[in-house]
């Protein structure tokens, strides 16, 4: 649950930042963040938080055999 909600804060920001009309950004690592990439990869997150465990653990089974 803990991966969906951080996907979600990382859509959000994404969004907010697009809304705003910041396509790029530089965070306080001074590395270069784009709205849309933010996005992206917070759909990702979202996505694989909603893997059962159990699929999971079945894929790394037959891949180890």
């Amino acid at each position: 649950m803990g991966i969906f909600a951080f996907g979600l804060l990382i859509v959000y920001c994404g969004i907010a930042l697009i809304n705003r009309g910041i396509f790029a950004y530089r965070n306080y690592h001074r590395a270069e963040m784009y709205s849309p990439a933010l996005i992206v990869t917070g759909a990702v997150f979202m996505v694989l938080a909603l893997i059962p465990d159990s699929l999971v653990e079945r894929c790394v089974r037959s891949w180890r055999r």
